[in-house]
């Protein structure tokens, strides 16, 4: 819990380090968050359910699930950061983590789960076409994800380094 505490409390906080522990611990916490909601939200659908109202993924407790998003986007990015410094990497890692890994991951998830905005993408671009699209952003993501799965797994640099003191140190 002591985790999961100092990434709401470092917010904003970019700089610094974060030892494996701890960005695993808040990774953790929202995974299973995530799934409570997303669970909530299924059995929620499954009693509104009836003839005349035919079951519609994700329909029933969205609005939670947004909420704890936008709740925790910028402790999951400041913890982010904070992990790569303590592997001694900077803001271009960042960035590549941004541009390969989230920003596919945001195109998924609202193709899957507002389909609307999928809708008006295949749409714009042709049913043949998402396809592609779809695939090359599940690749990315995929590649992208497993990369940044086996640098976070690593031990950070020992020591201070130029982003701070060493977390395992204090």
């Amino acid at each position: 819990m002591n985790h999961i505490e100092t990434c709401f409390k470092k917010y904003w906080d970019f700089s610094g380090r974060a030892s494996r522990s701890e960005f695993w611990s808040f990774w953790l916490f929202c995974i299973v968050i995530n799934i409570i909601i997303g669970l909530a939200g299924l059995f929620v659908d499954l009693l509104l359910t009836s003839d005349k109202n035919p079951l519609v993924p994700g329909s029933g407790i969205s609005w939670p699930g947004i909420v704890f998003y936008l709740l925790v986007f910028m402790p999951q990015l400041a913890v982010v950061s904070r992990r790569l410094h303590d592997l001694d990497r900077g803001a271009v890692d960042f960035s590549l983590y941004m541009i390969f890994l989230w920003l596919p991951a945001t195109f998924l998830d609202s193709v899957f789960c507002i389909m609307p905005w999928g809708n008006f993408i295949s749409d714009l671009i042709g049913d043949e076409n998402m396809v592609a699209v779809v695939f090359i952003c599940f690749l990315l993501c995929f590649v992208s994800g497993l990369i940044f799965l086996i640098n976070f797994c690593r031990r950070g640099t020992v020591g201070d380094n130029c982003f701070g003191k060493d977390p395992l140190a204090e």
